[in-house]
């Protein structure tokens, strides 16, 4: 697969390579009985007025009062993205899934339906002053029949509910540069990978104050000296609220109105490159010091400030099967895991832990770089259909895969997830260049049939 177009500095182009016994079919799965699940959360959302000087604030105010439903329907689903780790971690809230509690995502964005409630208004909140407007947002999971229980006990019935509380700041913009580490759990990312821009990979209303850091908590930059919700509290402002969630009796035209994402592989797994998260890159400057694993792996040219070209890169998975990679002793805990002793994965020595060395290849004109999986997981469900679950086995990077109707995310933020140009001159005129990405580029990720032992081991 490849697309092409224009961007800031080039243009871009992207191909996705197949792999292992392809038997990939053009054809739509049948709709068969599945199962629907109602998410409903009913919230506020504002904008912050306290940075604003006291001279400017009543002519900000009127301005923000001003605005149409747009703005106020974006800055919702601003907050409501803020649910996103909670929803698709769910099984480490509650003790590695003790009592049967897992995964259980929101819908996909195109099936959730965001109402204004009332007209904006000038308010004070816990000392915070703002502009606000409360909302609701409802949508239904379209799933297969066995995954609602599966993902949460309670809704193994029609009429089933669960609530599953939140605690969001009322302004879901600027978190970051607000709140500092507070917010933001770190644990089993790699080293620097929070931004101010992805806030939604990070937000964990629980984290806490913490003596020491470490990378299997939520903090391991740097320490802080207020918990999440007493920074949003002193910070920003916060609404205390939950998603309600509720079994639904199966209805054929309700699952065809939610319905979301095109199956490509009725028999299989197959794996498609998300284009548009492809097309979401910047130009950032950072400092890399000298013993930074970015110049051990390659990823930069030099130490010191270096240029880089940012983007993020997505696999999903529009089959019907999961694409299961299998175990991995990522985290050197001597479990056993095959694929590292067959050169699949490879010890990265100033990380301490495996990589998947075939997840593809970033090109950007003449300049090459190969990049390095960390971890091949399910991160977001972004299709919506009666073959795809609402859990999955691959939560961890000890065990990896990527589920059906599930995505691989790697967003921009993350190390080596760019290209260095800092050698590029662009002090005369803008450079373009085709910036391209190519996914599975050695085959190694089996979209197809697995060729198995006797025992059903791969061979």
């Amino acid at each position: 697969m490849r697309a092409t177009w224009l961007v800031s500095i080039g243009a871009a182009a992207l191909s996705l390579a197949a792999g292992c016994g392809d038997n990939l079919e053009s054809a739509d799965a049948k709709h068969g009985p599945g199962a629907l699940v109602s998410a409903k959360l009913t919230s506020r959302v504002g904008v912050l007025l306290d940075e604003i000087p006291l001279p400017m604030r009543d002519r900000v105010a009127q301005q923000l009062l001003a605005k149409t439903s747009d703005f106020w329907t974006a800055r919702a689903r601003a907050q409501i993205r803020l649910t996103t780790y909670r929803l698709v971690f769910r099984q480490y809230f509650y003790g590695g899934g003790v009592g049967g509690k897992m995964q259980l995502p929101l819908p996909p964005e195109e099936a959730q339906r965001v109402t204004l409630v009332g007209s904006p208004r000038r308010a004070t909140v816990g000392g915070h002053d703002y502009v606000l407007v409360d909302y609701q947002s409802r949508g239904v999971l379209v799933t297969t029949a066995a995954s609602p229980k599966q993902a949460e006990p309670a809704l193994g019935r029609v009429g089933g509910k669960w609530s599953e509380p939140f605690i969001l700041p009322i302004d879901p913009e600027l978190v970051f540069q607000r709140t500092g580490y507070a917010c933001m759990d770190e644990a089993d990312f790699p080293p620097n990978s929070v931004d101010s821009e992805e806030v939604d990979s990070f937000y964990d209303q629980d984290c806490n104050v913490e003596s020491d850091l470490g990378p299997h908590q939520c903090h391991q930059t740097q320490l802080v000296t207020q918990s999440c919700v007493a920074a949003l509290d002193s910070k920003i402002g916060r609404v205390d609220t939950s998603v309600e969630f509720e079994r639904l009796a199966w209805n054929q035209s309700v699952a065809d109105q939610y319905r979301v994402g095109e199956i490509t592989n009725p028999t299989g797994s197959d794996l498609e490159l998300i284009e548009d998260e492809f097309r979401q890159h910047r130009v950032v400057y950072r400092y890399i010091p000298q013993d930074s694993c970015t110049l051990v792996e390659q990823c930069v040219g030099a130490p010191g400030w270096r240029r880089l070209l940012q983007f993020s890169t997505s696999d999903k998975n529009t089959g019907t099967k999961t694409l299961d990679i299998g175990p991995v002793d990522y985290y050197l805990s001597g479990q056993n895991g095959y694929l590292d002793e067959w050169g699949i994965f490879e010890l990265s020595a100033c990380h301490q832990h495996y990589h998947f060395k075939h997840y593809g290849d970033f090109h950007f004109g003449p300049e090459i770089e190969r990049k390095n999986g960390f971890c091949l997981q399910s991160t977001a469900r972004v299709m919506n259909h009666e073959q795809g679950p609402l859990t999955n086995a691959y939560g961890g990077c000890d065990y990896q895969g990527v589920e059906a109707s599930w995505a691989d995310q790697f967003k921009a933020v993350l190390e080596c997830q760019w290209v260095d140009v800092t050698t590029i001159d662009t002090s005369n005129k803008e450079v373009t260049h085709p910036l391209s990405f190519t996914s599975n580029p050695d085959g190694f990720l089996c979209e197809g049939t697995p060729i198995l032992d006797a025992q059903g081991n791969p061979v």
